[in-house]
């Protein structure tokens, strides 16, 4: 019973405090973990970012990993994280109506852009279109055509993607308070 436990709970990415054991006495969980891994490839594996290279790496972001993406100011690390945040919210569902597969909850928080232009990033990643056509109203016909699909695909599309814009110097426990709050709402993976 003890396995199943510890098996589930790395399907569920449960962890635990610490982990002590003899490599001898882990042979048999070993082996167990591996052939479930060889029948189903997708156990074990934590959320898809759409970048391989971090994919390969990481085999997916996994229940209580922390990433740090580190830069230069205006080297891109903000435009870099929120493509991974709407790749990991979308998956393989882009420009599908119905029928979606599988996507993720994403609970987006932004420390130095505020909301509007946090959204506006992110749409216009979307819509492939430029985020500055958007602020100023001056999309081309087969820009708003694509736009008006992003925004009906917004809409219609079962997972959710919040932005939670937070002042400089915001405690941690005030971000947690917002993502309880998130939490009474929908499932934040």
């Amino acid at each position: 019973r003890r396995q199943i436990d510890e098996v589930e709970n790395i399907k569920l990415g449960k962890r635990r405090d610490f982990v002590q054991k003899s490599l001898k006495s882990y042979v048999k969980e070993f082996k167990q973990n591996y052939n479930l891994k060889l029948n189903n490839p997708e156990f074990g594996r934590g959320i898809m970012t759409g970048y391989s290279c971090i994919d390969y790496i990481t085999n997916g972001l996994g229940m209580a990993q922390l990433v740090v993406i580190g830069g230069e100011s205006s080297s891109g690390k903000s435009f870099f994280l929120n493509n991974i945040a709407k790749q990991i919210w979308l998956q393989k569902n882009w420009g599908k109506k119905e029928n979606f597969g599988i996507g993720y909850n994403v609970l987006y928080f932004s420390l130095e852009m505020p909301f509007e232009d946090c959204f506006r990033r992110t749409f216009a990643s979307l819509a492939d279109v430029s985020s500055r056509s958007i602020r100023d109203a001056k999309l081309k016909k087969n820009e708003f055509t694509v736009a008006n699909s992003a925004l009906e695909f917004i809409e219609q599309y079962p997972y959710e993607f919040e932005i939670i814009d937070i002042p400089k110097g915001t405690s941690i426990k005030t971000m947690e308070a917002r993502y309880l709050d998130a939490r009474d709402r929908f499932e934040p993976h």
